[in-house]
């Protein structure tokens, strides 16, 4: 069953329609147009509609011109973030949305400079304030902040860095979308396989 999305114009005129051909038994002769055919063939391929007072989410709704049936799904998200498999996006889709470009992927930059990037001047700013004292350290350990500051500045504004921390991210996003689990979630599934499986080998 298709999904419905079908614009105001699209629905008067298949009332339209009904209406000439119940009481008329005929259609006006621009409906039968070769562009309105075009038309009509657009139509059936993606319904598509703003009327949200009539149409409610589960509903059933029939093209009266060719018996389609297509159950209504709404949703606030664009259709590339509500389609695919499990209604999480397009499996395929590249977009970000504004959180994730300013927001979500800056934070995934942040946790790998400090794992990976620039952890050895991290762990020397971590260590200066452990001996140092949170208060006290903020004046002992500026030459430790500023060698990691100027690290994480050039990682931050490196091209290269950031698109590789997106490509990423838009790796993990569309294994998601495909699957309908996060990684933890893959992960949390594969031990339970894993433990299941070895559960069997142990009762044999």
């Amino acid at each position: 069953m298709l999904e419905v999305t079908m614009d105001i114009y699209s629905i008067f005129m298949i009332h339209f329609e009904r209406h000439l051909w119940t009481h008329y038994g005929t259609l006006p002769i621009w409906l039968c147009s070769p562009s309105n055919q075009v038309m009509r063939k657009n139509e059936t391929e993606g319904l598509k509609t703003d009327n949200l007072e009539n149409l409610k989410e589960g509903d059933t709704f029939i093209d009266s011109t060719t018996g389609t049936r297509y159950r209504v799904k709404k949703t606030i998200l664009p259709h590339y973030s509500s389609s695919g498999p499990h209604g999480l996006g397009d499996p395929e889709d590249r977009t970000l949305r504004k959180i994730e470009a300013d927001v979500i992927i800056p934070n995934r930059m942040n946790t790998q400079i400090e794992r990976v990037e620039c952890n050895s001047s991290y762990l020397d700013l971590v260590k200066c304030f452990r001996n140092d004292g949170a208060v006290a350290g903020l004046n002992t350990c500026k030459p430790a902040l500023e060698i990691y500051n100027r690290c994480k500045f050039e990682k931050f504004h490196d091209p290269e860095f950031r698109s590789r921390m997106t490509d990423e991210y838009l790796a993990e996003r569309s294994e998601a979308r495909r699957t309908g689990m996060t990684s933890q979630q893959r992960k949390l599934e594969e031990y339970r396989e894993w433990k299941r499986k070895n559960n069997t080998a142990s009762e044999k």
